[in-house]
């Protein structure tokens, strides 16, 4: 339940956008949306303290081929 940021910057050229969202272990229930970061820029973002478990974190982009697991502790 602590807040926590995450540093992100997009490698990309510009106009390929990625982002970080935070959903369920389901895949499809949003926890919380982040706005897009263009590419060869930079975004903080915030979240607001999670419960203790497990979620999914993807680029809502390129959800197939970029996506991971957060696991709070």
């Amino acid at each position: 339940n602590q807040p926590f940021v995450i540093d992100f910057k997009n490698m990309d050229p510009a106009g390929v956008s990625h982002d970080v969202d935070i959903r369920q272990t389901d895949g499809t229930t949003v926890v919380v949306d982040q706005q897009t970061t263009d590419g060869g820029q930079e975004s903080q973002y915030q979240y607001q303290g999670l419960p203790a478990g497990t979620y999914t974190f993807i680029c809502s982009i390129h959800p197939s081929i970029m996506h991971g697991t957060l696991t709070v502790k």
